[in-house]
C-alpha cells in the first residue's frame, strides 16, 4: 500500500517507527490546517496552533495499522514553529517518543509541570522531547429500549466505554431520537490520550 500524508499547506522533514504489532509511526512538520488531514478529533492536539506559512510550523505524529489505515493523528506544537527534522521512536510497550525543534514559549503547549525543562531557554529554538502513552480504547456498543421504527421515539444507549460522543453532538451515555429512513447513528469512545473507535447503527 501507499498513501500522500497531508494538507492544504506544506509538509516536510518527517521520519517513520515501527512497533511489534507492525503498526507504523509518522512524524513531520506541517503547516496544513484543513480539516482532519492531519489531526484526528479528540487527539492530543486536533488544531494547528503555529502561524501560517511560510512563518510557523507544528510537529505531527500518526499512526497507521499494516493496512495503512490511519488510526490516530496529532499535531505538537505552540504558537512558534516546530521546525527542524521531526523523529519518533517506538519503545516495547508500544508508547510513543516525538523529538524536533521548537521556537515556541507557550509553557504547556511544549513542556509539562515538573519536566527536566518546564521553561524555554532559547534565543531562536530548543529541542523538544515528548512521550505518549499509546492505548486502544474499547470499541463501544448501542443498544436501543425497543425494536426501531421509523418516526418512533427511541432510547438508545451506549456502551463500552465511559466517555462518549454522539454524531448528534450529545455527550451522554444514552439519547432519545425519531428515526426516519436515513437516520444513521454513532457513537464514539473519547480520551485525550488515545485514538477513537466508533460504533454505528
Amino acid at each position: 500500500w501507499a498513501t500522500y500524508y497531508g494538507g492544504s499547506g506544506s509538509e516536510d522533514r518527517s521520519s517513520i517507527a515501527t512497533d511489534n504489532a507492525g503498526n507504523v509511526y509518522l512524524s513531520g512538520v506541517t503547516t496544513s490546517e484543513n480539516g482532519t488531514s492531519i489531526a484526528t478529533n479528540y487527539s492530543h492536539q486536533d488544531t494547528l496552533t503555529g502561524q501560517t506559512w511560510p512563518s510557523s510550523f507544528d510537529a505531527f505524529l500518526a499512526k497507521f495499522n499494516t493496512n495503512g489505515v490511519r488510526l490516530w493523528g496529532t499535531y505538537y506544537g505552540g504558537y512558534g514553529s516546530e521546525g527542524g527534522f521531526s523523529s519518533c521512536a517506538v519503545d516495547s510497550s508500544g508508547d510513543v517518543y516525538l523529538a524536533g525543534i521548537s521556537g515556541s514559549d507557550t509553557l504547556t503547549f511544549i513542556a509539562t509541570t515538573g519536566s527536566h525543562q518546564p521553561i524555554y531557554g532559547g534565543a531562536s529554538n530548543d529541542v523538544f522531547l515528548v512521550k505518549f502513552h499509546n492505548c486502544d480504547l474499547p470499541v463501544p456498543t448501542i443498544t436501543a429500549n425497543a425494536s426501531i421504527c421509523f418516526g418512533t421515539n427511541t432510547q438508545l444507549t451506549a456502551g463500552g466505554g465511559v466517555t462518549y460522543l454522539w454524531n448528534t453532538g450529545a455527550t451522554v451515555t444514552s439519547i432519545s431520537v425519531v428515526p426516519d429512513s436515513t437516520t444513521s447513528y454513532t457513537v464514539t469512545v473519547v480520551s485525550d490520550l488515545c485514538s477513537m473507535k466508533a460504533a454505528v447503527l
